[in-house]
């Protein structure tokens, strides 16, 4: 919104992306290898993502008005589970839940989360149709990627099990990020400098 400032709410979902990305030493610090520094990046590209599309949402649309407040609320809920995953995103952890799937679970219920209020702010602006599938079809095929990164245990062998997840993980993101980069909204002005 045209100058609005940050909310309460934008700054304390900034505090749990702080501490997601201090979790992301946990992750790589437990054993410094090639596949452990690989998931930290891919870590970092994936809160990255969660964070500038939560951060644009509030620069088109004042994040305390209307149902936002309702989705910022369950997007930082998310947030703060995929936060503490962070250092079982990959991995298994020994009489623990399943790491890799509660962490797939949390990114998911995130980006749903998200899409929905931008859906819902878009709809309210009046976007076409066309605009609103384009913005979700990515998310779909992303959502597919990570769910098939999550179960990828149950149907490949144990030693490739690290990688084929990698790979699916750094695949979504890229299915996310290359969409981002040609999408319509990604030409939208700044809309509010103090924010």
């Amino acid at each position: 919104m045209p100058g609005s400032r940050v909310t309460r709410l934008e700054l304390f979902f900034d505090l749990i992306f702080v501490f997601a990305f201090l979790n992301v030493a946990g992750l790589v610090s437990a054993e410094v290898t090639t596949q452990a520094v690989l998931s930290g990046v891919v870590v970092l590209a994936l809160l990255w993502w969660c964070w500038t599309t939560f951060a644009t949402l509030g620069n088109l649309v004042r994040a305390d008005y209307g149902l936002l407040p309702m989705f910022g609320l369950g997007v930082m809920a998310a947030a703060f589970v995929l936060a503490i995953a962070i250092p079982q995103a990959f991995l298994n952890q020994p009489d623990d839940l399943t790491g890799p799937v509660v962490f797939a679970v949390a990114y998911l219920v995130l980006r749903a989360l998200t899409l929905a209020a931008f859906l819902y702010a878009l709809s309210a602006a009046g976007r076409s149709r066309r605009q609103l599938m384009l913005i979700s079809l990515p998310a779909a095929l992303a959502a597919v990627l990570v769910g098939l990164a999550a179960s990828v245990s149950r149907w490949v062998p144990a030693v490739a099990v690290l990688d084929v997840r990698l790979g699916l993980w750094a695949a979504a993101l890229l299915v996310e990020y290359s969409v981002g980069l040609f999408l319509p909204y990604t030409r939208w002005a700044v809309a509010s400098a103090g924010h």
